[in-house]
């Protein structure tokens, strides 16, 4: 009769384990998808055509995490999932110069749209003539530090044309 008995009460603990898990589960779920906003918008030049394929970067102001996207044919673009803070949104396109957007706040389990206008300019990215010789002292910026952690790497052995011939 004992074993029937603790055969018994272990499926207890089992049923009652099990439905605690579900129970937590089923408030969790809900929290986690409130902690969210969606972020939107159309990406157009001065005359309000679509910016197609326009790199769309937003960066949470207190974190510092970036999340990307790409703008559609139409110049849409659509952030469906970031944490809620206040973000600062940076856009990118050939032709075009950089537009930034700071202080976009996302609220909890809200959806914001922020269409953004570019101007025409320089076209984004770096240009070779830009670039400083490996000889002087590398300005500030993130793509220098990039390119002297990389050619500080150069083997003593290598040489002098190896060396001049990172690009």
């Amino acid at each position: 009769m004992r074993s029937v008995a603790d055969r018994l009460s272990l499926q207890n603990v089992v049923v009652r384990v099990f439905l605690s898990a579900l129970i937590l589960c089923a408030l969790v779920i809900p929290v986690m998808a409130q902690s969210t906003a969606t972020l939107s918008g159309t990406i157009t030049d001065a005359t309000g055509a679509a910016v197609p394929n326009a790199k769309v970067t937003a960066i949470n102001q207190a974190t510092g995490v970036a999340s990307g996207t790409q703008s559609d044919s139409a110049g849409a673009y659509l952030f469906p999932s970031l944490p809620i803070g206040k973000y600062r949104i940076e856009v990118t396109a050939s032709g075009f110069q950089k537009a930034i957007v700071p202080d976009i706040d996302l609220p909890v389990a809200t959806s914001v749209t922020q269409n953004i206008q570019l101007k025409v300019g320089e076209a984004s990215g770096l240009s070779r003539s830009r670039l400083t010789p490996l000889s002087s002292t590398p300005p500030r910026t993130a793509w220098a530090r990039l390119s002297t952690t990389s050619t500080s790497r150069i083997s003593p052995s290598m040489d002098a044309t190896s060396r001049t011939s990172v690009f």
